[in-house]
């Protein structure tokens, strides 16, 4: 006789029994991000791709993975921003089956048209921007997007873990013109700042390097 505890145990049975789906991987980090992000909450940023995604699936405030390996488009170990754009920066090469670097106008023709309000320091700890004219498609992120949007496509079909990487929002500020008007300038408030904010932490995250931008 079939009766609601016999279902739920041969139903428990055949869960164990059945090999567990392989889930494919597509991780993205963006450099020099936080979470003043729409979809945290904040009431001027506009990141409505990450809010869509953050709506799909898990929201974490806290998040730890493992270490596997599999493809790379853009930065995921360190880098000299913008420096080393176009190249394997300190990447741990073993670690990927492929890499991508991709190269825009951001870095090959526009760097020398920003405007630097710290013009003592290098490109990678700069504030300074440009409000480019060239479409996303052209700039660096944009090539790297189009490539990893290949390569889901491509396998689609076979396990994988791919690592998207953008090197924005990291200094120097170049993109595409319509970003800077989502938002007027009238808009933007200084987050206050108390000195007692650098006395808080350890000597060695307020010294100044001269390393390179990361």
């Amino acid at each position: 006789m079939l009766t609601r505890r016999t279902f739920l145990g041969a139903l428990a049975k055949a869960s164990l029994a059945a090999p567990a789906p392989r889930r494919n991987v597509l991780f993205i980090a963006s450099d020099d991000l936080n979470t003043c992000l729409s979809a945290y909450g904040h009431p001027l940023v506009k990141t409505p791709h990450i809010d869509r995604i953050s709506r799909m699936g898990v929201r974490f405030d806290r998040a730890y993975c493992q270490f596997p390996l599999a493809k790379r488009v853009g930065k995921i170990y360190h880098y000299g921003v913008p420096g080393q754009i176009a190249t394997d920066g300190l990447d741990d090469q073993a670690s990927w089956d492929a890499v991508v670097n991709p190269c825009g106008v951001d870095h090959t023709k526009e760097e020398p048209q920003l405007t630097n309000y710290t013009p003592t320091l290098g490109l990678g700890s700069a504030i300074c921007f440009y409000d480019s004219p060239a479409g996303d498609e052209q700039h660096t992120d944009g090539i790297g997007a189009a490539e990893m949007i290949r390569l889901l496509e491509q396998h689609r079909r076979d396990p994988f873990f791919l690592a998207m990487g953008f090197y924005r929002p990291h200094v120097p500020w170049i993109a595409p013109r319509k970003y800077f008007d989502m938002v007027k300038k009238e808009d933007v408030k200084l987050i206050p700042f108390d000195e007692s904010e650098m006395h808080i932490v350890p000597e060695l995250a307020t010294s100044p390097s001269p390393a390179i931008g990361g």
